[in-house]
C-alpha cells in the first residue's frame, strides 16, 4: 500500500493539510491507478530550527527509499 509523507514547517491548519492530502492521494490514484482506500499519507510538523536536521537523519537512515531532496539540504 502507497505511503506519502510529508514535513512541513508547522502554521498551516487543519483544513489545508487535509487538502493537502486529499490532492497528493487524487494525483497518486490518477498516476498509477492504485484506489484511494489504499493510500495513505501523513503530514508532520517540524519546526524551522529542527527541520535540516531532522531530515538530515531521515536521509541518512533510509538509504532504501527514493527521497527527491531540497537544494537547501546538503549531503
Amino acid at each position: 500500500m502507497p505511503h506519502i509523507q510529508v514535513s512541513l514547517y508547522p502554521g498551516r491548519d487543519d483544513e489545508l493539510k487535509n487538502k493537502i492530502a486529499k490532492e497528493l492521494k487524487d494525483t497518486l490514484v490518477e498516476k498509477i491507478g492504485m484506489p484511494k482506500e489504499a493510500i495513505s499519507v501523513s503530514i508532520e510538523d517540524i519546526e524551522a530550527e529542527d527541520f535540516e536536521n531532522t531530515i538530515q537523519d531521515r536521509l541518512q537512515n533510509e538509504k532504501n527509499e527514493l527521497i527527491l531532496e531540497s537544494d537547501h539540504i546538503k549531503e
